[in-house]
């Protein structure tokens, strides 16, 4: 391998490669403009996550539903409101609110299969995972381009906000009213 390499070309063939071996896709069909949700089904998403983490890969975490956020926030709710209840007194239920939040995170992690708002193409989701410091000694100079996109990516991951509300002119007080 060269001394000098594009590390974001270099990990969108790691991203495409991971994608063919585990969703079964075609070489050529893995594009940087594809949208991710036309590519992998929602009944595949979770596995094919899963391969991608065991590559060695940084993928963002999927998100839940709508109807399933509202059912494990409800039931949380109820967890942390009849122990409130049943002690009499409040103070109680406020120290089991991070471990009753934790427990229900996790336990609903297998029916998040929504993609995050700010990771849409094969392509964002490479610069999500192109990290700056790992490609320090790759001689590659950053573009304009790519420091911007990677800068919205983070606003947009930080914020929870479609990556195109978040663009290189928007102000973060007009994202405040986001």
């Amino acid at each position: 391998m060269s001394e000098y390499y594009n590390p974001v070309i270099r990990m969108f063939g790691r991203y495409r490669t991971t994608l063919c071996a585990s969703a079964g896709l075609p070489r050529g069909r893995i594009t940087p403009a594809v949208r991710l949700d036309a590519l992998i089904p929602p009944s595949r998403r979770r596995s094919v996550w899963a391969a991608l983490r065991a590559a060695g890969l940084r993928v963002p975490l999927l998100e839940l539903s709508t109807t399933a956020r509202c059912v494990c926030s409800l039931l949380a709710i109820t967890v942390i409101a009849g122990i409130g209840l049943a002690v009499g007194r409040w103070w109680p239920a406020a120290l089991v609110v991070i471990p009753v939040w934790y427990v229900t995170f996790r336990a609903s992690r297998p029916w998040a299969t929504i993609l995050p708002p700010f990771v849409r193409t094969v392509g964002e989701l490479t610069m999500y995972g192109t990290r700056f410091r790992e490609h320090v000694s790759s001689g590659y100079s950053w573009s304009h381009g790519d420091v911007t996109l990677k800068v919205r990516l983070i606003v947009a991951e930080a914020l929870g906000l479609p990556l195109e509300q978040v663009r290189p002119e928007t102000t973060f007080v007009e994202l405040e009213s986001c």
